[in-house]
């Protein structure tokens, strides 16, 4: 089953049985795991603001990494703080910051980017934190690169 997605070859190849059988065929099953999926995303990301939060920032750069002191990363993700983002889920100051990107580094990495461990600078040894892209590892991502034809070693 090489379409399957990564850690997902059992309830893939049930699933893609149990649509034929119904009458359906193998590409609805594929179609309705891909819509469960992007929601599954969308609700973590809910969950974690500083996260979508991070990504806009990244996005908005232009550049592939932004580095910067974890006090002035704290006030510049204000701006990008999602509508209706509790305040439960976000940062009430630079150090829970920190805790809260700790949290979240395998969804920040699912999204294609990642954020450094903090490192000292400077004579005064502020701490900065470095964001930079990576490979996303979302499973439609892989999937569909699969796919569309990029080998699987690539994918997976």
């Amino acid at each position: 089953v090489s379409d399957c997605p990564a850690g997902m070859m059992d309830y893939y190849r049930i699933g893609r049985v149990a649509a034929t059988v119904m009458g359906k065929g193998e590409q609805a099953f594929d179609e309705q795991l891909q819509a469960c999926l992007q929601r599954r995303f969308e609700l973590e990301l809910h969950e974690y603001p500083v996260v979508a939060a991070i990504r806009d920032l990244l996005a908005s750069s232009g550049q592939d990494s932004v580095e910067m002191p974890v006090g002035q990363l704290f006030e510049a993700l204000e701006a990008y703080r999602p509508e209706g983002a509790a305040d439960g889920d976000w940062p009430r100051n630079p150090r829970h910051l920190g805790a809260k990107l700790n949290e979240s580094t395998s969804l920040m990495e699912a999204y294609g980017f990642r954020v450094g461990a903090p490192v000292r600078k400077g004579k005064s040894s502020v701490y900065y934190r470095k964001i930079e892209k990576c490979a996303a590892q979302l499973y439609q991502t892989k999937w569909e690169a699969m796919r569309h034809g990029a080998p699987k070693s690539v994918c997976f």
